[in-house]
Protein backbone atom coordinates (compact mmCIF):
# COMPACT_ATOMS: atom_id res chain seq x y z
CA UNK A 1 0.00 0.00 0.00
CA UNK A 2 2.54 2.78 0.67
CA UNK A 3 4.00 1.37 -2.54
CA UNK A 4 1.37 2.40 -4.32
CA UNK A 5 1.02 5.52 -2.74
CA UNK A 6 4.33 6.87 -3.92
CA UNK A 7 3.49 5.82 -7.28
CA UNK A 8 0.42 8.10 -7.09
CA UNK A 9 1.09 11.66 -9.21
CA UNK A 10 1.49 14.55 -7.05
CA UNK A 11 0.26 18.13 -7.26
CA UNK A 12 3.41 19.03 -8.62
CA UNK A 13 3.62 17.08 -11.44
CA UNK A 14 0.66 18.49 -13.14
CA UNK A 15 2.20 22.32 -13.45
CA UNK A 16 2.81 23.32 -16.40
CA UNK A 17 6.42 23.62 -17.45
CA UNK A 18 8.30 26.76 -17.52
CA UNK A 19 10.92 27.74 -20.02
CA UNK A 20 13.01 30.90 -19.67
CA UNK A 21 14.39 33.20 -22.74
CA UNK A 22 18.30 34.08 -22.44
CA UNK A 23 18.94 37.28 -21.71
CA UNK A 24 20.51 37.69 -25.27
CA UNK A 25 17.18 37.06 -26.68
CA UNK A 26 15.31 39.01 -24.66
CA UNK A 27 17.95 42.15 -24.46
CA UNK A 28 16.51 44.97 -26.91
CA UNK A 29 18.79 45.50 -29.99
CA UNK A 30 21.18 48.76 -29.40
CA UNK A 31 20.29 51.46 -31.85
CA UNK A 32 23.55 51.95 -34.47
CA UNK A 33 26.15 54.18 -33.22
CA UNK A 34 29.03 55.11 -35.62
CA UNK A 35 32.58 55.08 -34.51
CA UNK A 36 34.33 58.47 -34.15
CA UNK A 37 37.07 56.96 -36.82
CA UNK A 38 33.70 56.22 -39.09
CA UNK A 39 32.63 59.64 -38.33
CA UNK A 40 35.81 61.41 -38.89
CA UNK A 41 36.03 59.92 -42.13
CA UNK A 42 32.64 60.76 -43.21
CA UNK A 43 33.06 64.80 -42.32
CA UNK A 44 36.49 64.57 -44.44
CA UNK A 45 34.62 63.21 -47.54
CA UNK A 46 31.85 65.64 -46.86
CA UNK A 47 33.97 68.83 -46.11
CA UNK A 48 35.56 68.16 -49.78
CA UNK A 49 32.52 67.91 -51.66
CA UNK A 50 31.00 70.60 -50.22
CA UNK A 51 33.80 72.78 -50.61
CA UNK A 52 34.19 72.04 -54.46
CA UNK A 53 30.26 71.79 -55.08
CA UNK A 54 29.83 75.14 -54.01
CA UNK A 55 32.63 76.65 -55.61
CA UNK A 56 31.74 74.94 -58.90
CA UNK A 57 28.40 75.54 -58.68
CA UNK A 58 28.79 79.24 -57.81
CA UNK A 59 31.99 79.51 -61.05
CA UNK A 60 28.64 77.15 -63.29
CA UNK A 61 26.11 80.78 -62.67
CA UNK A 62 28.64 83.01 -63.32
CA UNK A 63 29.72 80.95 -66.90
CA UNK A 64 26.31 80.34 -67.80
CA UNK A 65 25.68 84.14 -67.51
CA UNK A 66 27.96 84.25 -70.20
CA UNK A 67 26.98 82.27 -72.04
CA UNK A 68 23.47 83.66 -72.35
CA UNK A 69 25.21 86.56 -73.15
CA UNK A 70 26.98 85.08 -75.99
CA UNK A 71 30.44 85.24 -74.87
CA UNK A 72 32.10 83.06 -77.09
CA UNK A 73 34.65 79.47 -75.73
CA UNK A 74 32.28 79.82 -72.36
CA UNK A 75 30.46 76.62 -73.24
CA UNK A 76 33.68 74.56 -72.95
CA UNK A 77 34.18 75.76 -69.24
CA UNK A 78 30.52 74.93 -68.94
CA UNK A 79 31.03 71.24 -70.26
CA UNK A 80 34.08 70.76 -68.15
CA UNK A 81 32.59 72.13 -65.05
CA UNK A 82 29.42 70.15 -65.40
CA UNK A 83 31.20 67.03 -65.88
CA UNK A 84 33.36 67.81 -62.80
CA UNK A 85 30.11 68.35 -60.87
CA UNK A 86 28.76 64.85 -62.06
CA UNK A 87 31.87 63.22 -61.60
CA UNK A 88 31.83 64.44 -57.90
CA UNK A 89 27.74 63.23 -57.39
CA UNK A 90 28.78 60.26 -59.06
CA UNK A 91 31.61 59.34 -56.43
CA UNK A 92 29.23 59.79 -53.10
CA UNK A 93 27.68 56.89 -54.60
CA UNK A 94 30.88 54.64 -53.35
CA UNK A 95 31.34 56.73 -49.88
CA UNK A 96 32.63 54.28 -46.88
CA UNK A 97 28.68 53.02 -46.25
CA UNK A 98 29.92 50.75 -42.94
CA UNK A 99 28.95 54.28 -41.19
CA UNK A 100 25.74 54.12 -42.50
CA UNK A 101 22.53 52.12 -40.26
CA UNK A 102 21.19 49.60 -42.17
CA UNK A 103 20.31 48.67 -45.89
CA UNK A 104 17.66 51.45 -46.60
CA UNK A 105 20.18 54.21 -45.58
CA UNK A 106 22.73 52.44 -47.67
CA UNK A 107 20.78 52.33 -50.42
CA UNK A 108 19.22 55.26 -50.49
CA UNK A 109 22.76 57.21 -50.47
CA UNK A 110 23.62 55.00 -53.71
CA UNK A 111 20.97 55.88 -55.40
CA UNK A 112 21.07 59.76 -54.50
CA UNK A 113 24.79 59.49 -55.90
CA UNK A 114 23.47 57.89 -59.29
CA UNK A 115 20.57 59.78 -59.65
CA UNK A 116 22.49 63.28 -58.59
CA UNK A 117 24.92 62.02 -61.87
CA UNK A 118 22.01 61.67 -64.36
CA UNK A 119 20.55 64.60 -63.61
CA UNK A 120 23.48 66.90 -63.94
CA UNK A 121 24.55 64.89 -67.36
CA UNK A 122 21.04 65.21 -68.68
CA UNK A 123 21.10 69.06 -67.05
CA UNK A 124 24.66 69.34 -69.23
CA UNK A 125 23.36 67.65 -72.28
CA UNK A 126 19.96 69.85 -72.58
CA UNK A 127 21.77 73.64 -72.27
CA UNK A 128 23.89 72.30 -75.08
CA UNK A 129 21.02 70.49 -76.82
CA UNK A 130 22.51 67.38 -77.56
CA UNK A 131 20.74 64.19 -77.70
CA UNK A 132 19.12 61.70 -75.11
CA UNK A 133 18.95 64.72 -72.50
CA UNK A 134 14.56 64.18 -72.49
CA UNK A 135 15.87 60.55 -71.18
CA UNK A 136 18.35 61.26 -68.75
CA UNK A 137 16.37 64.07 -67.31
CA UNK A 138 12.88 61.46 -67.04
CA UNK A 139 15.88 58.61 -65.43
CA UNK A 140 17.33 60.80 -63.17
CA UNK A 141 14.10 62.30 -61.60
CA UNK A 142 12.94 58.94 -61.09
CA UNK A 143 15.66 57.73 -59.30
CA UNK A 144 15.60 61.02 -57.03
CA UNK A 145 12.29 60.77 -56.32
CA UNK A 146 13.20 56.95 -55.01
CA UNK A 147 15.93 58.41 -52.94
CA UNK A 148 13.98 61.25 -51.30
CA UNK A 149 11.26 58.54 -50.78
CA UNK A 150 13.25 56.14 -49.24
CA UNK A 151 15.49 59.16 -47.25
CA UNK A 152 12.30 60.18 -45.71
CA UNK A 153 10.29 56.84 -44.78
CA UNK A 154 13.12 55.07 -43.42
CA UNK A 155 13.75 54.50 -40.13
CA UNK A 156 15.46 57.22 -37.36
CA UNK A 157 19.16 58.05 -37.78
CA UNK A 158 21.38 58.66 -35.48
CA UNK A 159 22.37 61.56 -34.03
CA UNK A 160 25.74 61.88 -35.75
CA UNK A 161 23.94 61.22 -38.92
CA UNK A 162 21.58 63.96 -39.31
CA UNK A 163 23.34 66.64 -40.84
CA UNK A 164 24.70 64.18 -43.65
CA UNK A 165 21.07 63.24 -44.42
CA UNK A 166 20.10 67.01 -44.43
CA UNK A 167 22.49 68.19 -46.93
CA UNK A 168 21.99 65.07 -48.78
CA UNK A 169 18.36 65.57 -49.22
CA UNK A 170 18.56 69.31 -49.98
CA UNK A 171 21.02 68.05 -52.80
CA UNK A 172 19.13 65.68 -54.25
CA UNK A 173 15.82 68.32 -54.02
CA UNK A 174 17.56 71.44 -55.76
CA UNK A 175 18.81 68.96 -58.74
CA UNK A 176 15.36 67.55 -58.90
CA UNK A 177 14.08 71.31 -58.60
CA UNK A 178 16.19 72.66 -61.81
CA UNK A 179 16.23 69.03 -63.90
CA UNK A 180 12.43 69.05 -63.33
CA UNK A 181 11.89 73.02 -64.40
CA UNK A 182 14.38 71.72 -67.97
CA UNK A 183 12.40 68.17 -68.42
CA UNK A 184 8.74 69.93 -68.32
CA UNK A 185 9.86 73.54 -69.82
CA UNK A 186 8.89 73.20 -73.73
CA UNK A 187 12.08 74.24 -75.77
CA UNK A 188 10.42 77.40 -77.30
CA UNK A 189 10.01 78.48 -73.58
CA UNK A 190 13.67 77.66 -72.57
CA UNK A 191 14.79 79.86 -76.38
CA UNK A 192 12.16 82.66 -75.05
CA UNK A 193 14.32 83.30 -71.60
CA UNK A 194 17.40 82.19 -72.96
CA UNK A 195 18.65 79.41 -71.44
CA UNK A 196 18.87 77.71 -75.17
CA UNK A 197 20.24 79.23 -78.21
CA UNK A 198 17.64 79.68 -81.04
CA UNK A 199 20.37 78.63 -83.63
CA UNK A 200 20.89 75.26 -81.69
CA UNK A 201 17.25 74.56 -81.67
CA UNK A 202 15.94 75.28 -85.26
CA UNK A 203 15.85 71.96 -87.62
CA UNK A 204 17.24 72.93 -90.91
CA UNK A 205 14.37 72.49 -93.64
CA UNK A 206 15.96 70.07 -95.68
Amino acid sequence: LSHHKQNQPTEDSFKTPTFTLSSSIMKKEKPYTPSAKELALLKKIEDFIIKYELTVGVTLLIIFGLMVLGIPTMEYFFITGMLFLAILYFSTAYMPFPVLPDVKHIFSSKLSGIASFVIVIGILFSIMNWPAYNEMLKYGLIGSSIALAYGFLKKEVPTELKSHFKRFRLRVIILFIIGGALYLTPRTKLVEFGVIEKAITETPNV
